[in-house]
């Protein structure tokens, strides 16, 4: 077991990552094992250089609430009003989404690093692909996905919100095999366009899109594309507070979509099924 001790990051500049890693070096190095020590300079690097992004840059934070409310002579109820937010396929308490406190925020840290110190070998890596580009595949899933609100004519009520016409299809035509099933189509769309290889060939057993008949399972099926990319070594588990952009996210409900931002106090995703763009989530059962 290995506990880090806390190095306040307030006694240095921002820039100042290599000063930063080398006091946490001095205030752990009769503490903690070589590796572990590895693991942890290499977490707080990744990290470091992941939430200089977000450091004073506006950006967009979306909600889908619902409001209820008794009424009674023409006056609604105060007490009464409920406002529920979407979070990805679900819908929660609108509180739920609110940030946390900076101690409960600390909280998370401590125990994702203790994970990371506590584990075995050199199997932490922040990308196990190392050519991926996560932001490149963000960034496609930001600007192929906008916040639909009404449900494409599939000539049955579907109830799935979606903006076809703003889909890349000139490279991804659409086909009605997908139905409204899309999710998993578009975030293979953003993998590759962060640079995971698509295969050539067409087979059970490969990852390839193309028309109807040239495009496999593990492209648009949820349970096929986790299996693929965990086969190939391209994907690892990792958690709610841990996950950073150009990383994806599952539910109970074999939706998955693209994390686009997670600057540790604000979490969102883009997807398809229904249409969503930099959409705020929040730490549901399931995922």
């Amino acid at each position: 077991m290995g506990m880090l001790k806390e190095v306040n990051l307030n006694n240095f500049k921002y820039e100042s990552n290599d000063k930063m890693k080398s006091a946490l070096f001095e205030a752990n190095k009769n503490s903690l094992k070589k590796d572990q020590l590895s693991r942890a300079s290499k977490e707080l690097e990744f990290r470091f250089n992941d939430l200089s992004q977000y450091i004073n840059k506006a950006d967009d934070n979306n909600f889908f609430l619902t409001v209820t409310a008794e009424v009674k002579n023409n006056q609604i109820i105060q007490d009464s009003i409920n406002i529920m937010a979407e979070n990805i396929d679900t819908m929660v308490p609108i509180q739920d989404l609110l940030p946390k406190s900076s101690e409960k925020i600390e909280e998370e840290g401590i125990h994702d690093m203790q994970q990371i110190l506590n584990s075995q070998g050199e199997e932490y890596s922040p990308a196990l692909y190392a050519s991926y580009d996560r932001i490149a595949a963000r960034d496609y899933a930001n600007k192929w996905s906008i916040n639909a609100t009404s449900c494409y004519d599939h000539g049955t009520s579907c109830g799935i919100l979606q903006a076809r016409n703003t889909w890349n299809n000139d490279v991804y035509p659409y086909y009605s095999e997908l139905c409204h099933n899309d999710c998993a189509d578009f975030v293979s769309q953003a993998l590759h366009a962060g640079g995971i290889p698509m295969d050539s060939t067409v087979a059970d057993s490969t990852w390839h899109r193309g028309t109807a008949a040239q495009t496999t399972l593990a492209w648009v099926n949820t349970d096929a594309l986790k299996r693929y990319m965990v086969g190939k070594g391209y994907w690892k588990a990792s958690n709610y507070t841990s996950a950073s952009a150009g990383g994806v996210l599952y539910t109970s409900t074999s939706h998955v979509v693209m994390i686009v931002k997670n600057d540790t106090i604000i979490r969102q995703f883009s997807g398809h099924t229904n249409d969503r763009n930099q959409v705020n989530y929040s730490n549901i059962s399931g995922y």
